[in-house]
């Protein structure tokens, strides 16, 4: 089980990690729901890993032509 866990005052929360994960789109900045395990499962990691939404996904694959 993965989790953050944050501090507010004197309470403490955990939060699991499991099915809501967001990220951000390292272009537009737009939030975006990631599968953490299709992305291990594919040998991405958290440190290296960068997400695109599907509209800069788009835009990048027709660059790339």
């Amino acid at each position: 089980m993965y989790y953050v866990k944050s501090k507010i005052k004197d309470l403490e929360i955990n939060i699991e990690i499991e099915d809501n994960v967001y990220t951000k789109c390292n272009e537009c900045g737009r939030e975006i729901s990631i599968d953490l395990f299709e992305h291990f499962d594919s040998g991405c990691d958290l440190c290296s890993t960068v997400c695109f939404c599907s509209e800069c996904s788009k835009k990048m694959k027709k660059l790339n032509k």
